[in-house]
């Protein structure tokens, strides 16, 4: 949608979830250290963990986003196996000011099936800085698939996920202005985001 000064781009979650539907996640088995890697390179791609912004978290700057959490001596080299959902192994949905990230999958330490397949959820909010837009996680939620009462107190095994998932976790930032490649016009400014918000399945990108 255009507007007076600029261009309001509005996305639907249910675009997401079908260019997600092709990236070949159903069933995916890898693990943690291969996603670990693709995690490093997109992180290069999109220029996080280096920040321009004046004051900005030094959880960008100082610690490594591929940083794990400790383990107990002597299981330092075990791999974690990863097996994802079949049916619906990722999914996005759009809510009042926030993102939810939907991850289903099958976590086997050292190979090892300790644990039934979890649901993790993780809520992400938009921040602007002076430079950046920046996707910010919350909490994550783990419960097991093999729940028969989804209310129920979390278990200590989905307690542990979640700690190390949540160590884990950090800030993705990008540029609010364009990529110049995008904006070929010699003389003219730059267009950057101004305004980011979501609501009932939409999220909204103003442009100016």
């Amino acid at each position: 949608a255009e507007r007076k000064n600029g261009l309001r781009l509005s996305i639907h979650e249910s675009l997401m979830n079908t260019i997600i539907d092709r990236t070949g996640l159903k069933g995916l088995k890898t693990t943690d250290k291969k996603l670990r890697e693709l995690e490093k390179s997109l992180l290069t791609l999109t220029g996080n963990g280096r920040s321009d912004d004046a004051g900005d978290s030094p959880t960008l700057t100082e610690k490594s986003p591929l940083a794990a959490p400790d383990f107990p001596a002597g299981t330092e080299g075990f791999e974690t196996d990863i097996e994802f959902d079949e049916v619906d192994p990722l999914t996005v949905r759009i809510e009042k000011d926030r993102l939810l990230v939907i991850l289903k999958a099958h976590f086997k330490p050292a190979g090892q099936a300790l644990m039934p397949p979890m649901t993790v959820t993780i809520p992400y909010q938009t921040e602007l800085t002076a430079t950046k837009m920046r996707l910010v996680a919350g909490k994550p939620r783990v419960v097991s698939q093999e729940r028969t009462d989804p209310n129920a107190p979390q278990t200590i095994v989905e307690m542990a996920v979640e700690k190390v998932i949540e160590a884990d976790l950090i800030p993705l930032e990008f540029d609010r202005s364009l990529p110049a490649a995008m904006w070929p016009a010699n003389g003219t400014a730059i267009p950057r985001i101004t305004s980011i918000s979501s609501d009932n399945g939409w999220l909204h990108i103003s442009v100016e």
